[in-house]
């Protein structure tokens, strides 16, 4: 009889949440159902500047801060977070390829010229 070994299966919470890293509750953060001005990129933006202010009174500062300092620069959030105005890695171009002549058919010989038979 084959012995079969059993696969853990991992829902997709439990996915997001390890890419994440451990997201605190953060239950009494000023931020808190505010998505529309701490996730904010342009620092130009009011937004980032309310979201910064709302930072700097937020009970739940301390914790928010810890919790984005364990996490790697790549998995850290967009937007405002613990008063820190977070941006997406920019994305750097491939560089271009050089162009492809095209293809000659198989019996193709070329373009023809005056005075040749072919």
């Amino acid at each position: 009889m084959p012995h079969h070994r059993r696969v853990a299966r991992v829902s997709p919470v439990e996915s997001i949440s390890s890419v994440l890293g451990e997201i605190p509750r953060l239950d009494r953060a000023n931020c808190k159902g505010r998505a529309d001005v701490w996730d904010e990129e342009d620092p130009t933006s009011w937004r980032v500047r309310q979201a910064m202010a709302g930072c700097r009174t937020c009970p739940a500062l301390r914790d928010c801060s810890d919790w984005l300092a364990s996490l790697p620069r790549s998995q850290r959030p967009p937007g405002v977070v613990a008063g820190r105005l977070n941006r997406r890695p920019e994305r750097t171009p491939r560089p271009d390829r050089p162009k492809r002549r095209p293809r000659r058919e198989l019996g193709d010989q070329g373009p023809k010229t005056a005075g040749s038979t072919a």
